[in-house]
């Protein structure tokens, strides 16, 4: 999904897909540009703490502001008087600072990449009225981008991408000796073997969830049949297998999928 488009939900089927987004015109007439937010960590001896700013963090000066909502807007009312220089150069103020408890969590498709991504999920931001638009986002210090914060489809929880990390480690291996093929009649039987080794690099524990696929049966003379799956939760309409889980410091878990596909002879199909 992306902002002014329509979210698409597709099957996996190959280890690269091209997907085209469809324009959403409802969607790019409520998407207003009006602020500029800033997402930072910032250190806690208690609880991992998100800070949000709401305007740029760093030539930015700290002015009084009164928010105002109306019936169909928010109005930022700055209480003091400001000199901005005719110098053609962009100035920004300080609307606000405030801090919230932030869950971090780790994501991973490894049957189309390896890395891990993590996602910061913060939740109560609706009670400051933050404007969907472009994000600059910091992580422990270090300026990691631009993203686009969507506030009209967060719900209760914004969800803030903060990258790739290098530190928690998967690999996706086929399993060459464990694949079988038999022929019955005027069918056949083709078995696939795959392990999936997670490791947590990193100094403290993390939440990680993994995701893969069984391949789905396009016509009735096609079945699959699951053998081992590691006690995934399985989506049985796209065949989507989910692994939620919790590793501790250089702890290391090793995921087993293997399933089996009974189809026509000569008929082609995606295994895989």
């Amino acid at each position: 999904s992306y902002i002014g488009y329509q979210t698409l939900d597709q099957s996996i089927t190959a280890n690269q897909m091209n997907v085209r987004l469809q324009p959403d015109t409802k969607a790019l007439n409520e998407v207003v540009v009006a602020a500029y937010g800033a997402v930072q960590k910032k250190e806690s001896t208690t609880s991992d703490r998100m800070m949000v700013r709401a305007a740029s963090a760093l030539t930015s000066v700290p002015i009084a502001v009164n928010t105002v909502e109306n019936q169909t807007n928010i109005t930022f009312d700055i209480q003091n008087p400001y000199t901005i220089l005719s110098d053609g150069k962009q100035f920004t103020v300080d609307i606000g600072n405030y801090d919230f408890n932030a869950e971090y969590e780790y994501y991973a498709a490894p049957k189309i990449t390896e890395d891990a991504f993590l996602t910061a999920k913060i939740s109560g931001f609706d009670q400051i009225n933050l404007i969907s638009g472009e994000a600059s986002v910091f992580f422990e210090g270090t300026f990691l981008g631009k993203t686009l914060l969507d506030v009209q489809t967060a719900s209760d929880t914004l969800k803030i991408s903060l990258g790739v990390d290098k530190n928690v480690v998967i690999k996706r291996e086929k399993q060459k000796d464990f694949n079988e093929r038999q022929f019955i009649g005027s069918s056949q039987r083709d078995s696939r073997h795959f392990v999936i080794d997670v490791k947590n690099r990193k100094s403290q524990a993390i939440n990680l969830i993994v995701e893969d696929q069984l391949p789905l049966a396009t016509s009735s003379d096609i079945t699959v049949e699951k053998q081992e799956i590691s006690k995934a939760k399985l989506d049985e309409t796209n065949g989507k297998l989910t692994w939620q889980m919790q590793l501790q410091p250089n702890e290391q878990k090793k995921l087993v999928l293997k399933y089996q596909v009974k189809y026509p002879k000569n008929k082609p199909i995606n295994l895989e």
